[in-house]
């Protein structure tokens, strides 16, 4: 997916990161191919951000990557689920957008903030994936400096992460119907 210019109205720029999902409605896509796009989705949605993942809850709630553009994405949110910290896991636990324009400054998560300079990563948005109002997960970008995200980067994430938690909702529900049917 081509990075999305900041000159396109934020309409605009949902619609083309809409678009890449319209195909997933009309086919069978697996849980894994749903989460690869939007993890796709969110990175070249977002203006400078590096790498874009989904954090997913299992059934006893904990964490786990269910998709990552890069591997610094795999490292700074391995170091969330390691420590029990970090905005990807505060927007799930709490419902709503965590925006950090400067992981080094920020004293939210000194541990993970500390571990997590050497991986590069300077700055994050994390938006939870709620069904109905509860959070199951959260899409997260991160950016190489401090200060890169706008408000304007926050909507569209916010945005996407709507759409995302109705496509996910649809691509598991579709998958445990399958498994359910191949069962019996």
């Amino acid at each position: 997916m081509a990075r999305i210019g900041k000159s396109l109205p934020i309409a605009d720029e949902l619609a083309a990161a809409a678009a890449g999902a319209a195909g997933l409605l009309m086919s069978e896509a697996t849980v894994a191919e749903t989460l690869k796009l939007i993890t796709a989705a969110a990175k070249s949605s977002v203006p400078f951000a590096i790498g874009a993942g989904v954090t997913l809850m299992d059934a006893n709630a904990r964490p786990t990557s269910a998709a990552a553009s890069d591997e610094v994405v795999e490292q700074a949110d391995s170091l969330q689920y390691d420590l029990e910290q970090g905005p990807c896991l505060s927007a799930w636990a709490t419902g709503e957008t965590v925006v950090v324009q400067d992981i080094a400054a920020d004293d939210r998560w000194p541990e993970w903030s500390r571990l997590v300079a050497p991986l590069a990563v300077a700055a994050s948005i994390s938006v939870p994936l709620k069904s109905s109002s509860e959070s199951f997960g959260a899409v997260k970008v991160y950016a190489a400096e401090p200060q890169a995200f706008t408000e304007r980067s926050r909507g569209v994430l916010e945005l996407l992460a709507r759409q995302a938690s109705v496509l996910l909702e649809h691509a598991i529900t579709a998958e445990q119907a399958k498994k359910v049917s191949e069962e019996l």
